[in-house]
């Protein structure tokens, strides 16, 4: 069953359409010494994908206009990308059957998977440095099609010194 949602999932990455959405990302923080969660920004923007390449317009952080380069835009999730880095059969990925699921009323096949630092996996930049971290998360499948339904993934082993800690998002 993986073998045939890794396949859906490439299909549907190369024939992603043409398409605009509005895009909510709600980014949260907390201090080592306080583990509670704090909303730090709430960023909303209009994304137009042409085939598998975002674009951002109209972007407003916390209820303002924002141009500005370096702008946390490009820390959000861009719909499609994640699944060429969970299933391109080049990615060093490894999965882990664990189970089946309720997602929203419908049972879904389970797979943990594991994406070594400097994988396929989303970057950042620091210092004018792109770094890649390990990353570990589930991914959710509809069993009949093969769909991905949900994405989750978790990044905790930044180099010293990094301004991040932890990722964690779920798509």
């Amino acid at each position: 069953m993986f073998e045939h949602a890794r396949q859906v999932g490439l299909d549907r990455a190369r024939n992603l359409p043409s398409f605009v959405a509005d895009e909510l990302a709600k980014r949260w923080t907390a201090r080592q010494n306080d583990p509670a969660l704090q909303l730090l920004d709430t960023i909303e923007s209009e994304v137009t994908f042409k085939g598998n390449e975002p674009m951002r317009q109209n972007i407003r952080i916390n209820g303002k206009p924002s141009k500005k380069p370096g702008d946390p835009v490009n820390w959000t999730s861009d719909f499609g990308v994640e699944l060429k880095q969970v299933f391109g059969i080049e990615c060093p990925n490894t999965f882990e059957f664990e189970g089946r699921q309720e997602l929203r009323g419908q049972q879904v096949l389970v797979y943990r998977f594991s994406s070594p630092a400097d994988g396929c996996s989303g970057w950042v930049v620091w210092n004018g440095k792109r770094y890649i971290p390990a990353q570990k998360g589930r991914i959710l499948i509809d069993e009949p099609t093969g769909n991905l339904l949900q994405y989750e993934e978790e990044a905790t082993k930044y180099s010293p010194g990094f301004s991040i800690v932890s990722w964690k998002e779920t798509i």
